[in-house]
């Protein structure tokens, strides 16, 4: 069966990431379905989720744009740990959940490269010459300034009283509570005794599975996780 993720999906994506995002999803669904060995089906299940938590992380802190063909920022920026990344996305929520919105930044000018401002010069200097003339008009107006000689300066926000995070990250983050973290801790200790583990038994015993079509119910528990954690639901026909 194949699965696609929903509207309770949380975080922030570049358009970019969406057919690659995917394929990873397929690949690693179709890995876990297909898979006779306990220990793949934690961990294709815990890839997901270990790249879910470092995307919520990178897009919060605003570094997504930082990605290219030789910079990782999910994997080079961030801890190898995934407990570590869980720790890192609950404090991040936490601390920006209990500060306000960022204001809207003030007029400050029209902003353009010295390019830009340098072709209106040589094409058209009334032109040029009448932006500055209505730009300060503009600013006196909205700033009730008498003076003519007068400077505006980028407005510096508290970062004691105002939020670092956009407000949409976090409003993606709003079902993220105790039980959430909870699950993908879970996740991530039966992964640590996949990865090392001698015994299935010692995976199954993580899930609380035993009797009969241990595997099977193994597969349903880690799809269980992801619809949990990701928001993965299945495709509909």
């Amino acid at each position: 069966m194949e699965y696609e993720l929903s509207k309770e999906t949380p975080g922030i994506f570049l358009s970019k990431q969406l057919d690659q995002l995917d394929n990873f999803i397929k690949n690693k669904i179709n890995e876990i379905s297909s898979s006779t060995n306990s220990r793949t089906i934690v961990l294709e299940t815990w890839l997901i989720v270990d790249w879910f938590v470092r995307q919520l992380i990178i897009s919060g802190i605003k570094c997504l744009e930082l990605q290219n063909n030789n910079y990782n920022p999910h994997y080079e920026l961030l801890p190898n740990s995934l407990r570590e990344c869980i720790d890192i996305l609950k404090e991040l929520k936490l601390s920006q959940e209990k500060l306000e919105s960022l204001p809207p930044k003030p007029f400050t000018g029209v902003k353009g490269d010295y390019g830009f401002w340098e072709f209106i010069q040589k094409e058209s200097i009334e032109t040029y010459n009448k932006l500055i003339e209505l730009e300060k008009k503009y600013q006196r107006k909205i700033y009730n300034i008498d003076s003519e000689f007068f400077f505006i300066s980028e407005q510096n926000f508290d970062s004691n009283k105002f939020r670092f995070v956009n407000d949409e990250w976090l409003d993606s983050l709003s079902r993220l509570d105790e039980k959430w973290f909870n699950n993908v801790t879970k996740l991530n200790k039966a992964r640590n005794s996949a990865a090392h583990a001698f015994s299935e038994d010692k995976i199954y015993e993580h899930f609380g599975i035993n009797g009969e079509k241990k595997q099977e119910l193994l597969k349903k528990e880690c799809i269980k996780l992801l619809s949990n954690i990701i928001g993965l639901i299945p495709k509909k026909n």
